[in-house]
């Protein structure tokens, strides 16, 4: 009797540790970022898997990652025309991709802070729930003219 309780307890341990390891205290909420966009031809959103992607009207393209057993956003945005001007392209992306309303307006009040070089070399931007890191340089297609990331740091919890 002792080894089957043995047995039992092991087997109900195993399977116990197993369900509670595959849940997730955390994620982020995928969301379609550009949907409401006047420049949007095609989007594509598999909010079980965290992954958006969007075309626009110019040749652009963004595309995002959500973390979905954690906190965190991950977006690029492809920029096609290289006259365009960077800066609008980054407040586009940022207004978007930022998670919370509130930090989308403290994120974009720094913005003006900042010059090319300086988002050429990565931006640590504040918010009131985490930082915003953003970078935009050269694309390697000859394709887009530039390529602009972004990453959502959200507070240790």
């Amino acid at each position: 009797m002792p080894l089957l309780k043995g047995l039992v307890a092991t087997v109900l341990y195993v399977v116990s540790s197993s369900l509670l390891a595959s849940e997730c205290p955390v994620s982020t909420t995928p969301k379609a970022l550009f949907s409401d966009s006047e420049n949007l031809i095609e989007e594509h959103f598999e909010p079980k898997k965290g992954e958006y992607s969007a075309t626009f009207k110019d040749g652009s393209s963004a595309t995002a990652r959500f973390s979905l057993c954690g906190l965190g956003v991950r977006a690029s945005y492809l920029m096609r025309d290289k006259n365009d001007d960077l800066s609008d392209h980054i407040e586009f992306l940022l207004l978007k991709a930022v998670p919370s309303e509130n930090d989308r307006n403290i994120v974009a009040s720094q913005l003006v802070k900042f010059t090319e070089e300086d988002f050429r070399n990565g931006v640590t931007l504040n918010g009131s729930n985490g930082d915003h890191w953003v970078q935009a340089k050269s694309s390697p297609s000859p394709i887009y003219a530039a390529v602009i990331h972004y990453r959502w740091i959200p507070p240790e919890h």
